[in-house]
């Protein structure tokens, strides 16, 4: 914490506010503004500067209350009154940022009502008409009492009470019933689960990690509300004690550092107190950051946060656990039924292994040994074990940590995946890890500014992790039969595992990081003395886990060119099943609403039909007999509405793709469709795909110029997301698109008023009555960005080898509104053909991918072409 001396804090004149109110706390206030940035500029410490602030609101309300109680007493000197003025909540613990709000108890006994609003108004209103954020209650004891047996937030803010003026003999009653309260058992403990259950949600609803890319400073997990939690806990545990809670240096120079960023931010953003990608540059460079050869400067202020509030959760949670095992024990017959001795000095109690013997602390053998342990139980270290841990880590010598029996070790703990998200989190925790292997260094704290992850590189190697686990466990089959049938084809778990935790090891060290880290990961299962197969294996892995991914998401994962080379470079059903894992894995753990069922799905189908080549032979003999069934299954379907001649006609006009992919009852559909357009612009029809969380549009109509661009327009318009889309066109002209979508929460759109609007739309954009471009240039202009573009933020790529008839487009970019159209519509403008469109969105970000070919149906090759189509895209997207 720093040493700074604090400026002196403003006098508050009281003839000044006594003369005008409003006026007198305007001046002060004003000071008061000034006195803070001062002292933050000084980079004085966060925590003295909250008092002091607290000391000036403490001041200007003594000052009010003082004019108002000479007032009032002039006009009513026999009145007999009590009235205490109480801080409660963060001013209540002198936490007083500069947009914290000041939450008042107006504490009364006797008096009369005019006399309360008297000094009510005389308090709030001056402090309301300076804009102040003020609440005020107004209540007896009695009111307190009874409001505190019902309402826990209501209790909590009173634990915080302290006294700012009026009488002190009314806020002791209020005081002494706290003490009285909580010195019950029964309410007391009842008071520590319920704070227990409600940090739990907290965290969930705040992601559950400190790792985020964007943490709230206040409320996600290491941030100031864990700290609150443990000064509420510790106050309920032990009444009588009247002093504040007083933590560790540590503990208290992290708080420190989070009231320190969370003043930067509100001096930047008023009351915000999540710590943006928007905001972590310009704080940093307030805090005194500068960018660097390796590291700009807003990642040297993330990873500075997230060490302190890894230390701020660590300590918080230590102290909670020794207070909850103080004060709320386990009953004697679970101590009894969980208490198992391991070891000398190692023993179980609930779901936690505790080891009190310092031995098992210090030798790499005997921790790891521990955590073998722990994995093979099912269970986690409790907190004062991973801090003793971390205490000893420095003394650890690392010529002893590779020798046979810490491999096999490795390999154990490696080999049991069901828990083994939880050990290597709690190793990481305890900076073992990085101990270990030190290729992962790089990755400890590092925020990822790619659109794509919500959390550091680090935390989502372990979350990663916690998939694969998930997988092999029970839940894991209902979840996601699938993969979960993909890991019973996996002999060697230990592999997988492996190559999940250090998918990323190469990520900060330049370069493509899937390469790099295959050579660093390689190097890390040769020191653990790994055979040559699992080291290669490990080696292929880590370089390919980009492979499925983008094959699922940026290509058409029923191409059978695209299926046999697959096959063909992973060789083994079982280490296709490895690469799906770690593909599943991988996107699963970037961050909240990055998966979907549709993504899911993408992923599976990929999987099954490589597998399907793998495991069976003669496809393209199967193909042909799949087709011939479908074809007169279809006809059955048609029931006579169609001869064989033109059924035959149509199958061989239309594409693999469409036949393989779409069943009989849909091809039929596609069929009556396409009859009912002779007396209609357009025809559309929806089908709802529930398992896999999209809806299915499928559109006939006569092919005209731009006509994806009018269809494209007319979603964006209506709040429809395309994640998919197949554009057919028939030898006679007619067009029969399909495409798979949902609403912009990414779940099926079955309101079929809003599917009768966008047929309506779609026949006016396709006649020209509606003037599509118009209203989406006029949407695209009300709905601002929520990011800014920078350069390098858009790439276009392309792709000639993928497919053998068309050109492959991909767009990566920050998402925005009417961006599939701009795109589509560009297209119609260069003159080119689009055949497919693969529509993915991480967060805020998209990969577009388009099929296209020329005007007369080719693959463009010409390199001066292709240039001005990336030029020409690249222009429109921005």
């Amino acid at each position: 914490m720093s040493s700074v001396p604090l400026p002196q804090i403003p006098q508050v004149r009281e003839t000044a506010i006594s003369a005008d109110p409003k006026a007198g706390v305007s001046q002060i206030i004003e000071e008061g503004r000034r006195w803070f940035h001062t002292a933050h500029e000084s980079e004085c410490d966060a925590l003295k500067i909250n008092r002091g602030r607290s000391q000036l609101i403490d001041a200007i309300i003594k000052a009010l209350m003082g004019d108002a109680e000479r007032r009032f007493f002039a006009n009513n000197p026999q009145t007999q009154h009590r009235v205490a003025i109480l801080a409660l909540g963060g001013y209540g613990r002198q936490e007083m940022g500069l947009s914290c709000d000041i939450d008042l108890l107006f504490l009364y006994e006797g008096g009369t009502d005019q006399y309360i609003r008297d000094i009510t108004d005389s308090i709030l209103y001056p402090l309301w008409d300076n804009k102040l954020d003020v609440t005020g209650a107004t209540r007896s004891l009695a009111d307190c009492i009874s409001i505190s047996k019902s309402d826990i937030r209501a209790q909590t803010a009173m634990l915080d009470a302290r006294l700012v003026a009026g009488d002190a003999v009314e806020a002791e009653r209020l005081f002494a019933y706290l003490k009285n309260q909580f010195a019950d058992k029964n309410k007391k403990r009842r008071f520590i689960r319920a704070k227990l259950e409600e940090q739990a949600l907290r965290l969930k609803r705040y992601g559950e990690s400190i790792y985020l890319l964007e943490p709230n400073v206040k409320e996600s997990e290491g941030g100031l509300r864990d700290y609150h939690t443990l000064l509420w806990i510790d106050k309920a545990a032990f009444p009588e004690k009247r002093d504040v809670f007083e933590g560790p240096d540590e503990l208290m120079e992290g708080i420190s550092f989070l009231w320190r960023v969370r003043h930067s931010l509100h001096l930047l953003d008023d009351k915000n107190d999540r710590l943006g990608v928007l905001q972590q540059g310009p704080i940093a460079k307030s805090l005194g950051y500068t960018d660097g050869r390796f590291s700009a400067a807003a990642e040297q202020l993330m990873q500075a946060y997230y060490r302190h509030a890894s230390i701020v959760h660590l300590q918080c949670q230590r102290a909670i656990e020794q207070i909850v095992d103080t004060v709320l024990p386990p009953p004697k017959i679970l101590e009894m039924l969980t208490r198992r001795k391991f070891a000398p000095g190692i023993f179980r109690l609930g779901n936690k292994i505790s080891a009190t013997n310092e031995a098992s602390t210090k030798d790499p053998k005997a921790i790891l040994k521990l955590f073998a342990l722990a994995n093979s139980k099912m269970l986690s270290l409790d907190a004062g074990t991973k801090e003793l841990i971390m205490q000893n880590i420095g003394e650890i010598e690392k010529s002893d940590l590779y020798n046979e029996t810490i491999n096999n070790l490795w390999i154990e703990i490696f080999k049991n995946p069901e828990s083994l998200s939880r050990t290597l989190t709690d190793m990481h925790e305890c900076r073992l890890l990085a101990l270990w292997f030190p290729e992962m260094e790089p990755l400890i704290h590092r925020i990822q500014h790619d659109g794509f992850h919500f959390y550091t590189a680090d935390e989502h190697s372990l979350r990663a992790v916690r998939e694969i686990s998930h997988l092999f466990s029970k839940s894991g089959a209902k979840s996601f039969p699938i993969p979960y049938e993909a890991a019973k084809k996996i002999r060697r778990v230990h592999v997988l595992t492996f190559a999940t935790l250090f998918h990323d090891v190469g990520k900060g060290r330049g370069g493509g990081h899937a390469e790099v880290g295959a050579e660093l990961a390689k190097g890390i299962a040769k020191r653990l003395g790994w055979p040559k197969e699992d080291c290669d294996t490990v080696a292929f892995l880590v370089r390919s886990h980009l492979l499925i991914p983008t094959l699922a998401y940026r290509r058409d994962v029923k191409d059978p060119h695209l299926i046999e080379r697959l096959a063909q470079s992973v060789e083994t059903s079982e280490i296709l099943a490895m690469l799906y894992l770690l593909a599943f894995a991988d996107v699963r753990s970037m961050g909240p609403h990055i998966w979907s069922d549709w993504k899911g799905g993408l992923l599976a189908e990929l999987y099954q039909n490589t597998l399907s080549q793998l495991e069976g032979g003669g496809e393209a003999a199967k193909r042909q007999r799949v087709l011939l069934k479908k074809l007169e299954r279809v006809y059955q379907i048609m029931g006579g509405a169609i001869s064989r001649e033109d059924l035959g006609t149509y199958f061989t006009s239309m594409p693999d793709r469409y036949l393989l992919q779409s069943k009989p009852e849909a091809i039929a559909s596609h069929l009556k469709m396409t009859g009912k357009l002779t007396d209609a612009i357009v025809v559309t029809q929806v089908h709802q795909v529930p398992d896999r969380g999209l809806s299915e549009l499928a559109i006939v109509t006569h092919d005209a110029p731009g006509l994806f661009a009018k269809i494209t327009g007319v979603l964006s318009l209506n709040g429809v997301n395309i994640i998919d889309a197949q554009l057919y066109t028939l030898p006679d002209g007619t067009v029969l698109d399909l495409l798979w979508v949902t609403d912009l929460t990414q779940k099926p759109i079955t309101n079929n008023a809003m599917w009768s609007e966008i047929n309506k739309e779609m026949k006016g954009a396709i006649s020209g009555s509606l003037d599509v471009h118009e209203l989406v240039k006029r949407q695209s202009k009300k709905r601002l960005l929520s990011r800014v573009r920078k350069p390098g933020d858009t790439q276009i790529e392309i792709d000639n080898d993928v497919s053998i008839g068309e050109t492959v487009v991909d767009v990566v970019t920050p998402d925005r509104t009417g961006l599939l159209y701009d795109i589509s519509r560009t297209f119609f403008e260069l003159n080119c053909t689009i055949d497919r469109a693969k529509i993915t969105t991480y967060a805020d970000r998209v990969i577009d991918v388009f099929y296209i070919r020329d005007a007369g149906g080719e693959k463009i090759t010409s390199k001066e072409r292709l240039k001005q189509i990336q030029e020409t895209i690249t222009d429109a997207v921005a």
